[in-house]
């Protein structure tokens, strides 16, 4: 009996052996989707993934471009591996959280739409909602991981294909919230609307009164400028003087109404316009509505967004000969990826900040609205993005 037991004993491990390693093998040997995530196996030893990305720089851009890139320029793809990794955005912010006022509570709007589910429902986290499994891989980009949505502070903030307005995150998108100087995306699709490139735009008193008794002023009263060059100092610098200057050269009323018709052609219904730089809170869109005009700007008006990719612009003084150095505000551009944006912040409005990456050779939108730390939030929702889709 003492010498049959060691037999029993090899027999008993080496079934389980034949078991759980046929098991494995063939759990190794195929692929599957679960809960809208794609699972893959090895049938050898594991493969080593090409390493993603070190910044989002590279990943939600395939290319360094140097110049503008006009919205119809392809881009090189130079990754095809799906990547699950987490990558940095495009830049490594080494800068204290900002501290913005909290903005006021605005009303909720109606359901999200079908092809979104709550991520979850806690009043405190207020995290968004994210496509559902059902809708995983029916876009342009397919869900490869279940992480849950991040918490921010914005109390509206949007994940969208550009093109299509597929979302992959909302939160609050139906709501209506002052714009602040995103507003200075509709001025400026009105002036290119309105006057040539080449005219020029004189700097009134009326104009100068706008600027931002803060900031060192970019311009003085009485200076002309080409619209090119004034357009480059008001979506830069954000200049609010830059605005009113466009509205009282071609007429304050009439600038006015012709921000409201471009409103109108492309169907913002939600948008309202009552001040040409951002500053009054009457100046007001939902989420889905800057999507489709930051749409429209990017395929009728492209140039507007070619001048906010850039980290600085010089512009001249006609009279005076006097040139100028413009830095952008936006901490986002003149990165890898970059394709344009704008910044924006009234006390009633909080931080906002409207963005568009480059990711797989396709325009990928992203808008944080009443932020704490609007650029830090643009990163954490686009690494998340690019994490959970391929």
């Amino acid at each position: 009996m003492e010498e049959a037991l060691p037999k029993v004993v090899f027999v008993a491990v080496v079934l389980a052996l034949t078991v759980f390693g046929g098991s494995f093998t063939a759990d190794r040997g195929q692929g599957e989707r679960r809960e809208g995530i794609l699972v893959t196996f090895v049938t050898s030893a594991p493969v080593s993934l090409p390493r993603s990305e070190s910044a989002l720089s590279a990943s939600l851009s395939d290319t360094q471009h140097d110049s503008p890139l006009m919205p119809d320029e392809s881009l090189n793809n130079s990754s095809s591996q799906v990547a699950t990794q987490t990558a940095a955005f495009p830049l490594e912010l080494n800068r204290p959280k900002e501290k913005l006022p909290s903005p006021p509570s605005a009303q909720a709007g109606p359901p999200e739409a079908q092809a979104v589910q709550e991520a979850n429902s806690l009043p405190g986290s207020e995290r968004g909602v994210v496509r559902s499994a059902d809708a995983a891989f029916s876009g342009r980009f397919h869900r490869v991981r279940s992480d849950a949505p991040p918490s921010i502070t914005a109390r509206v903030a949007l994940v969208a294909d550009l093109e299509t307005g597929e979302s992959y995150f909302a939160k609050g998108a139906d709501r209506v919230w002052p714009m602040a100087s995103l507003t200075k995306l509709m001025t400026a699709s009105a002036v290119v609307r309105t006057m040539k490139l080449t005219d020029t735009v004189v700097f009134s008193d009326e104009a100068s009164a706008a600027g931002d008794a803060a900031k060192p002023a970019l311009v003085k009263t009485g200076d002309v400028y080409s619209v090119r060059d004034a357009m480059g100092i008001m979506l830069l610098a954000s200049s609010n003087d830059a605005a009113d200057a466009f509205a009282d050269s071609y007429g304050r009323e009439r600038f006015l109404a012709e921000m409201q018709e471009v409103a109108r052609a492309w169907k913002l219904s939600s948008m309202r316009l009552s001040d040409p730089s951002g500053l009054s809170p009457s100046d007001q869109a939902n989420a889905q509505d800057l999507r489709a005009m930051a749409l429209h700007i990017w395929g009728e008006h492209p140039m507007i967004f070619d001048l906010t990719r850039k980290s600085a612009v010089t512009v001249q003084e006609r009279a005076s000969g006097r040139r100028t150095n413009v830095p952008s505000i936006n901490l986002f551009a003149g990165t890898a990826g970059f394709l344009g944006g704008k910044t924006g912040f009234t006390d009633e409005a909080g931080g906002n900040l409207l963005s568009i990456f480059s990711y797989k050779n396709h325009p990928v939108f992203f808008l944080v609205m009443g932020s704490d730390d609007r650029f830090r939030e643009t990163e954490t929702l686009a690494s998340w993005f690019k994490t959970n889709y391929q």
